[in-house]
Formats: C-alpha cells, sequence, structure tokens
C-alpha cells in the first residue's frame, strides 16, 4: 500500500510539474490549462510560457504620429530629435499579418509587431554607451535628470516610440548544429528602424527582449538582464580591440517581481524567476544567413535577389567608408598601421577601401552576375571575421546559420568565451549544450565554411536542404527556365567558398602580426609567429597574459628583434625567459 501511494504521488508530482512545448491559440500556461481573455484588438501572451498579459495588437491605421511621439518626450529634446530612417523596413516584405500569435510565413522577410511594454512603471537604465549614441547623434547630456532617465528607458524598453520608427521583426530560418531547423526568426528581438551614423553608414537599431512577435514559437519574447549584461560588454570589447560587432547603445531592465520571467538556463529541473531586460543592438544589418535561406525557400527567386541587393548596399557602404571597429582600434595607431600594406588593411581590418568592389557596381543588376558579387563579398568579409575572431581568442560558440551575419559582423554573443590555457584552447567550447563541441574554437573556420556552403545552396535554387529538410515550399520557389538563368551553378558556388580558407589564412597571419607587434612581411616574421604559437601551446600559457608579456619590448624595436628573441626563447621553451624578453 504503501509503494502504490508513494507511486501515486510521484506521478502527480510529474504530472504538475512537467510543461507542454506548444498550446493551442489563446491558451497559456505550463499544462495549456487557462484560456486568455484579451479584447479582439489584442494579443494574448499565450502558450506554455505565457502569463495571459494582453497587449495591444498592431494597427497601422492607428500608429502614433511623428509629431504625437515627439510631444510624448519633450522633456527629453534630443530623444525627440532623434529621427529614425525605415530603411531596412523599405528593403523588406512584410507579412499581411500584425498579430502577435506564433505562425509560419510565406512569401515575407518579415512581421511588423509592436515592443510589448514592460508592467513595471518605473524601469532602471542599466547601461548606455555614450560613444556610440554619439556616433548615431544622439547626444545624451552630461548631466542626466529624472525625465531624461524616464524616457531613455520609456524609449528603449519600447514603450514610447521613436519619431519616423516602423517596428518589424525580421524573418529567417536556418540550421542548427547541422540540422535543418525550418522558419526561426526574431522571436524576442523588434527592430526600431535605422540611422545614418557620423561615417555615412546607415545603421539598424533593434530591440532584443521586447516582447513575442511572430517567430516566437513557445518563447516568452523576453531576455534575462544578466545574459544581456554579457552581450553589453562583448560588443564593447569586441570592436575596441578592432572585430566588428554589433554594438549596445541601451540596456534597460525591470527589477519588479510582476515582470519576471522563468527560465531554467542549465537544464537542471529547477526554473527560476530571473530580472528581465532589454538590449538596444545596433549594426549596419541584423539580415543573416538564415534569411537568404528562408527568402530562398519561401520568396523564391524574386526574394534571393532582393535580399541580395539590400546586403551588397550596406556591404557596399561598409567598405567605402570601413567598418566602426577600424577607427576605434587600428586607425588609433597610425605608426604601426602605415606598415601595413594597404589591401591588408582593407581586405582583414576593415579599413576603408580607396577603389570599390563588385559591390558598388552590381548590385543593380538583377541576374546571376549581382548573386556572385554577393557571395564573392559574403565569403571575403566572413573570412577576414572569424579570423579576427580567432587572432584574439574569441569562441563564438553557437554557429549555426541563424546567428551569422550576412554581411560579416558579430552578433547573438549569446554563449560566447574567450580562450585562456592555450595547448587546450583549440577543445574549448563555452556552449555547454553542444555536447559534440561542433563549435569549439578550434572550429570556427570550418563551421564557417560549412554554413557558407549552405547559403550557396541558397543561391543555386535549392528547394531541400541538407540536415533533414522537410519543409514544404512556398508556390512561389517553383523553379522555371527563367530562374535557372539566375542562380547561380554548382561549379560557380564550390569556386567561391573554395577562396575561402586562403583568405581566412591570409587575414589571420596579418590579425596575429599585428597582435604580437610584428607588422612587416619579412621571413622571420613568419618564423616568429609559428615559434610563438609552438611555445605558448607546448607551455599551455594564457594566451592573453602571453600576449600582453610582448607589449614589454622597447618601442624602438624592429620585427627583426622581436622575431629573433621569440624564436629563441620558444626553442628553449622556457616560460620565464620569454616573458622576460
Amino acid at each position: 500500500m504503501n509503494l502504490l501511494f508513494h507511486l501515486l504521488l510521484l506521478s502527480l508530482l510529474q504530472y504538475w510539474t512537467s510543461s507542454y512545448t506548444a498550446c493551442a491559440p489563446n491558451r497559456y500556461g505550463r499544462r495549456c490549462n487557462y484560456q486568455c481573455k484579451c479584447k479582439s484588438s489584442e494579443d494574448c501572451n499565450d502558450g506554455p510560457k505565457g502569463n495571459g498579459n494582453c497587449t495591444p495588437r498592431l494597427n497601422v491605421s492607428l500608429l502614433s504620429t511623428d509629431a504625437t511621439r515627439k510631444e510624448q518626450l519633450r522633456s527629453s529634446p534630443f530623444l525627440a530629435n532623434f529621427q529614425l530612417l525605415p530603411t531596412t523596413f523599405d528593403q523588406m516584405t512584410m507579412d499581411e499579418h500584425t498579430g502577435r500569435t506564433s505562425r509560419q510565413i510565406y512569401g515575407a522577410s518579415g512581421a511588423r509587431i509592436l515592443p510589448a511594454p514592460f508592467r513595471n512603471p518605473a524601469l532602471n537604465v542599466v547601461a548606455l554607451d555614450h560613444e556610440l549614441a554619439f556616433f548615431l547623434g544622439l547626444e545624451i547630456p552630461a548631466n542626466l535628470n529624472d525625465g531624461h532617465t524616464r524616457d531613455l528607458a520609456e524609449v528603449f524598453s519600447g514603450r514610447k516610440l521613436l519619431p519616423g520608427s516602423i517596428t518589424f521583426a525580421h524573418g529567417y530560418a536556418g540550421h542548427q548544429f547541422g540540422q535543418w531547423a525550418g522558419q526561426l526568426g526574431d522571436g524576442r528581438a523588434t527592430t526600431l528602424g535605422d540611422r545614418l551614423g557620423l561615417d555615412g553608414s546607415h545603421y539598424e537599431i533593434s530591440l532584443k527582449g521586447a516582447g513575442r512577435t511572430a517567430f516566437s514559437r513557445s518563447g516568452d519574447g523576453r531576455a534575462v538582464l544578466r545574459n544581456l549584461v554579457r552581450e553589453f560588454l562583448s560588443g564593447a570589447f569586441l570592436n575596441a580591440v578592432g572585430v566588428p560587432t554589433s554594438g549596445a547603445l541601451a540596456l534597460v531592465g525591470s527589477d519588479q517581481d510582476m515582470d519576471g520571467i522563468i527560465r531554467d538556463e542549465y537544464y537542471t529541473g529547477s526554473p527560476e524567476k530571473l530580472k528581465p531586460g532589454v538590449l538596444s543592438r545596433v549594426t549596419p544589418s541584423f539580415i543573416r544567413f538564415g534569411s537568404i535561406q528562408l527568402a530562398a525557400k519561401r520568396q523564391g527567386l524574386d526574394g534571393v535577389l532582393k535580399l541580395a541587393r539590400h546586403a551588397l548596399t550596406i556591404i557596399d557602404e561598409q567598405e567605402r567608408n570601413g567598418d566602426r571597429s577600424f577607427f576605434k582600434y587600428f586607425a588609433k595607431n597610425k605608426n604601426l598601421l602605415a606598415r601595413v600594406d594597404e589591401e591588408i588593411r582593407e581586405n582583414c581590418f576593415f579599413a576603408p577601401r580607396k577603389q570599390d568592389t563588385c559591390a558598388g557596381s552590381s548590385r543593380g543588376g538583377g541576374g546571376s552576375e549581382m548573386l556572385e558579387c554577393f557571395l564573392d563579398r559574403l565569403v571575403a568579409r566572413t573570412a577576414a571575421l572569424i579570423a579576427a575572431w580567432d587572432a584574439v581568442g574569441f569562441a563564438h560558440g553557437v554557429l549555426n546559420t541563424d546567428n551569422m551575419s550576412l554581411i560579416g559582423v558579430t552578433i547573438d554573443m549569446n554563449v560566447f568565451g574567450l580562450i585562456t590555457d592555450y595547448g587546450t584552447s583549440h577543445d574549448f567550447s563555452p556552449n555547454f549544450i553542444d555536447d559534440d563541441k561542433r563549435y569549439k574554437f578550434g572550429h570556427q573556420q570550418k563551421m564557417a565554411a560549412w554554413n557558407l556552403a549552405r547559403v550557396g545552396d541558397a543561391l543555386m535554387g535549392k528547394t531541400r536542404f541538407v540536415g533533414g529538410d522537410r519543409d514544404s515550399d512556398s508556390e512561389t520557389n517553383k523553379k522555371t527556365t527563367s530562374a535557372h538563368d539566375y542562380f547561380l551553378t554548382p561549379e560557380k558556388v564550390r569556386q567561391q567558398i573554395a577562396e575561402f580558407n586562403g583568405r581566412y589564412q591570409l587575414c589571420y597571419e596579418a590579425r596575429l602580426k599585428w597582435r604580437i607587434g610584428l607588422v612587416g612581411s619579412s621571413m622571420v616574421t613568419s618564423n616568429a609567429i609559428a615559434a610563438w604559437h609552438d611555445w605558448m601551446r607546448a607551455a599551455n600559457v594564457d594566451y592573453h597574459k602571453a600576449s600582453r608579456a610582448l607589449g614589454e619590448f622597447a618601442k624602438n624595436s624592429d620585427d627583426r628583434d622581436v622575431g629573433d628573441a621569440i624564436i629563441k626563447a620558444s626553442t628553449t621553451r622556457s616560460v620565464p625567459k620569454l616573458l622576460s624578453i
């Protein structure tokens, strides 16, 4: 009897602690046992992670005018005059439905949505990047009063809209850990609009953690505040060391229990309520490898061409004006930079180009020439980006095709890490659910090449992708004779992607030469780099501390002096000797 009682108790416990993976529309709760009570003009926060809260459904005809938005921000003129542009929105095809309910979307690359506000009326501005704000033309006062702080929190949590803002969520698909995952999309991010930076390039501003969208699936659309702090810091760090990366303009958080979100972050079976936040991310564009995959799958040739043309426009701006990270790091050391070959500066350090690439001339075309140029620039910029990661010891941790930028910048720093002991760094993975270490530090080059091949599949017009793709295609994606004339041939795709490893190696060596102070191109420099790696691997030293030790060389030391010293020290494998050179 005792045994039966305990078994019954265990069964009841499992029943009440278990959670469904999805609910019928307008049902919510762990077991979908609650019914939403929202008006027809409202969306319900439904699903297993939902709480039944009702938020206004986007009604384009009822959106506030720019004049009204400016009036709402009249106590903060610096925000009222921060007019956004619809640059990205104008290049996207939007779904005709505007509800927040999760759904499969065909024939579109995005879905309009309003940010879902926190319930807490008094939010906290956790962090601001004043330098990035100034770069975007947002002149935040040095001495913020209570009204300024309140308006900053309202705007960068999504509760108030800036003038010119047209909000939407990106749609994209992706391969996750090598398997086709189908439609994914911005499940917790909402784009506000674009701004012209001081360099003349456009920058997209997006709120991460701003609530559910059409792409949320069973998620709640929120983000944990402490995780957003890591992303804020990682963007600042990578840009500061010359790696193209999305920046963070502001971080807003709620410390009220009413806004708390339930997470079992480490899959221990013990979920806890955590503080949520919203991160205002800034980058030239948030389109991804998975964006072109979804376009090929559900929009056909027209969708692929439109997205590739948009990507080339952004790339052309970046190549003509240079990446923001170049000016934050490399351009500050003019004497050292002068010793770097111009081609290396442009191809590997993302410096402004003196001569346009095909990105400036091909995007006006509508055929295979434009797609060929797009793939060429994507391969080149991705190779330079991965080389930059590896040179600074950055492990991204989750290189799915939906987490890689279509313009060659670092995005989605969710589970990143930095290597320490160099001897074991090849197997380092910051992603605790990556059991097979698919995305470990030593595999980043390999995984980037694999992901580029998946973009190549889309550019060839394939309608079935590797990795267990069983998705149905849109009728707009049926192949026609004319479409074959525009998509790339398998041979052309192979030729382009075959350039990746060589471009990576060129940029990796250039980055390492800069890192250890050997920016020349003599043979002793190359030998010194090889010896440097051999020594670090054998001694299993901390990569960053060992690199910093080289900063103790006299400023007037030339490449040969430093190189000879490294080779000599690495031959003896003497840690104290090398660090005391």
